[in-house]
């Protein structure tokens, strides 16, 4: 029994002696939260940094000195083109409300050819409207034009054309047209339209130019006159085309839109 109890207390002894002379068990530094690690180098006194952090925090200062600069100089801009920019608001309103927006385009549309039609005699063409001065030039083919004419009594309207496409853009074109009158530019606005669609109409976009006078309603008025001409004709034309099937056809003594 008592060989038994030394064995015992030797064994105890080792495991003792032994767990006593072990190594500690190192454990790794934790790595920094960002946000803790960025705020350390944000906002810890520079010379409690190491070198490292010093480093970043210098990079971090002058990216953050940069941006401000870059934020006084975008609104310092803003603040001076706001002006600028009220102005061509109100001229887009102008343009919309006095109905140019629509004159211009559907008047140069319809006055593109009247240079090279008016050479041709009477029995081919006649102007819609009394008209003088017609003049123009297609030298640049249907992407750059002009023309001119003057209505009876009136100014000498002249309308510039350039139309050009855009590489990004599969189905509009653009086209910014100029109107002058008597030599001087007063409307400039910049178009766009379908191409892929054969009959779709240029449309107002953007303004380019405006000098406000009573230019306006002189083209407005002009305008008016030229699209009740030309929408007439096409009514006629339907109401000739409905009177000449009519008279082909006899329903005896029943008589249209009576009761018997």
């Amino acid at each position: 029994m008592g060989w038994l109890i030394f064995i015992v207390a030797v064994a105890v002894g080792a495991w003792w002696f032994g767990k006593q002379g072990k190594a500690p068990v190192v454990q790794p530094p934790a790595l920094p939260v960002y946000d803790d690690y960025h705020d350390m180098i944000e906002r810890e006194p520079i010379e409690e940094l190491g070198p490292d952090e010093r480093e970043a925090r210098r990079a971090h200062q002058v990216f953050e000195a940069g941006q401000k600069a870059r934020s006084q100089s975008y609104h310092a801009k803003k603040d001076a083109i706001r002006q600028d920019e009220r102005k061509l608001a109100k001229a887009r309103d102008l343009i919309e409300t006095s109905y140019l927006s629509l004159a211009l385009p559907y008047v140069q549309d319809e006055t593109k050819h009247w240079p090279s039609w008016s050479k041709m005699d009477a029995s081919r063409w006649t102007s819609p409207l009394p008209i003088a001065d017609i003049d123009g030039s297609t030298r640049g083919g249907i992407d750059s034009q002009w023309v001119q004419f003057r209505p009876e009594g009136g100014s000498l309207f002249k309308i510039e054309f350039e139309r050009s496409r855009m590489p990004s853009d599969d189905e509009k074109e653009y086209a910014t047209m100029k109107l002058f009158v008597d030599g001087g530019e007063v409307l400039g606005i910049g178009t766009l339209r379908n191409w892929t669609k054969e009959y779709d109409s240029w449309r107002f976009a953007t303004v380019d130019c405006l000098r406000v006078g009573p230019w306006m309603s002189e083209f407005v008025d002009f305008y008016g006159k030229l699209r009740a001409i030309n929408e007439g004709t096409q009514e006629d034309h339907m109401n000739d085309y409905v009177i000449e099937r009519a008279a082909k056809i006899d329903l005896g003594d029943a008589v249209p839109g009576e009761d018997k």
